[in-house]
């Protein structure tokens, strides 16, 4: 008799890494909205003192803009604690 070497099952598919276009688009933080409060609004002596930036076509401070930020990227890492992103960031003047 001939002795025969047990087959070795081929390794399971990977699946592909995401791209952006597997990103939905139609989700409730694909165009997420900066809240606006009239009290964010500069008022005449503080405009021109660069604190306050547009967001979403309303004005808001620096520091609102990143709270609110880190508040929605706290929200995904609870939804998603394994999920990696991307973020790109651009300074508009």
């Amino acid at each position: 008799k001939r002795s025969q070497a047990a087959a070795t099952p081929p390794p399971p598919p990977v699946a592909p890494q995401p791209t952006a276009d597997d990103l939905s688009l139609n989700t409730p933080t694909s165009d997420p909205r900066i809240p606006y409060a009239p009290s964010e609004t500069p008022t005449p002596a503080s405009s021109g003192s660069g604190s306050a930036r547009t967001a979403g076509g309303r004005r808001t401070t620096v520091a609102r803009a990143a709270a609110d930020l880190q508040a929605e990227l706290s929200e995904l890492a609870a939804r998603h604690p394994d999920a990696t992103i991307e973020i790109t960031w651009k300074v508009v003047e």
